[in-house]
């Protein structure tokens, strides 16, 4: 998933552009928007940003736990290509 924003402060206002947004994340900012109707407020910015950052890092410890097998299956061909080698 890709996101631009940019803030125009002098209108006080953003614009997002989201490309290729998994269906998660576009459920979640529906359900944020809806949120904001039922509350008569527009939701400011930074949760925006909050939901991106907190959605981004879900699959954060399943990325680092792949490249951790992958790792050790390098150490363990290491291992072995020194092994035969003696």
């Amino acid at each position: 998933m890709g996101i631009w924003t940019k803030y125009y402060p002098d209108e006080d206002r953003n614009v997002w552009i989201l490309v290729n947004p998994p269906t998660d994340f576009q459920s979640r900012l529906a359900n944020l928007r809806q949120s904001d109707k039922l509350h008569g407020e527009i939701r400011h910015h930074l949760d925006i940003h909050r939901l991106q950052l907190s959605f981004a890092c879900e699959n954060w410890n399943g990325h680092i736990n792949d490249l951790e097998e992958e790792f050790e299956e390098l150490v363990r061909i290491r291992h072995h290509a020194s092994c035969i080698s003696c």
